[in-house]
Parts: C-alpha cells; sequence; structure tokens
C-alpha cells in the first residue's frame, strides 16, 4: 500500500488503479457506504454533513453537497476507510554523555543514583559548569534500564533557586 494513503477515507476513483486489487482484498480497510438516510436527511459518511434530502437528490441518488470539492459522494458509491500505519517508536539514545567524573562528582553520582534506586528525594546544590545535567543523564540512563524491565516510577525534579 501507498504510505500516502494511510489514514484516509477515498472514493474508489480516488485510489490509483494499481492499488485498487488491494482494496478490495486487505481486511483492514473498512468499506463503508457514503452517505446514509436518516428521514428527511441524508449524511455523509465522509465529512458528516446532514444534507436535506430535497437540496442534494440527483436521478439516480444523494450526493453530498458540503464537500463536493474534494470529490461527488453519492449514496450509491463506497468510502474506503484506509487505517493509519502505526510507526515503531525508536529507541536510540538521542543525549548521551561520554566522559570521566571527577572523585566529588562520581561521588554525588552514586549518591543520586541510590536514592533514585530507594524512590527517595536527594538535592544537589552546585554552581554552574559543575556537571548538574550530567548526573541527570546517568539517573536517565538508570531509568531507561530499569523500564526495560518493567519499573516505571520515576521522579526527578529540578530544584528552583529564588
Amino acid at each position: 500500500m501507498d504510505e500516502i494513503l494511510y489514514g484516509r477515507q477515498l472514493l474508489k476513483s480516488d485510489i490509483p488503479k494499481s492499488l485498487r486489487h488491494v482494496v478490495d482484498n486487505d481486511k483492514q480497510i473498512k468499506k463503508v457506504a457514503g452517505m446514509s438516510i436518516d428521514g428527511q436527511f441524508v449524511v455523509c459518511q465522509r465529512c458528516g454533513h446532514e444534507n436535506h434530502c430535497s437540496q442534494c437528490q440527483t436521478s439516480t441518488g444523494y450526493y453530498c453537497v458540503y464537500c463536493i470539492n474534494m470529490g461527488k459522494v453519492k449514496s450509491d458509491a463506497f468510502l474506503y476507510r484506509i487505517p493509519r500505519k502505526l510507526k515503531q517508536a525508536k529507541r536510540e539514545r538521542c543525549c548521551e554523555w561520554r566522559g570521566d567524573l571527577t572523585k566529588i562528582q562520581q561521588r554525588v553520582a552514586n549518591d543520586l543514583l541510590t536514592a533514585y534506586d530507594n524512590q527517595t528525594n536527594h538535592f544537589v546544590h552546585a554552581v554552574t559548569g559543575a556537571g548538574k545535567k550530567t548526573r541527570r543523564i546517568l539517573i536517565r540512563d538508570r531509568y531507561v534500564a530499569r523500564r526495560d524491565e518493567g519499573f516505571t516510577r520515576c521522579r526527578v525534579k529540578r530544584a528552583k533557586m529564588t
């Protein structure tokens, strides 16, 4: 199936001829009547607009006057609803730090990871450029590893100084 068709509902005439056989055989594609009649009104299944029967009647049936610019939906035609293709989430690391920590930074990082594992709060007060974000990356990596093991709880808060 052509990717441009995913997530659309089309008339058969809007589907390329080379793909029409796929539409007829694919069980995920729903075939619905173009119009439904509800008393004196005709409801378009593409746009949902209610047309009064007297305003949209032809010799062969009814059509939608509201969305005619996208192609004439008639009561004797069908719409083909092609479901969206679900995209797989990519599991790649977008922010990875490589480097060495000083002894003090390593001690703080270990304290943070211990606090994270025990689900307790831990406050880090440091000057600009001391590597606070680096330690948040370490905690995020631990969270990803634990999430893959089935754990989902993560509380990493950033304190604001006023």
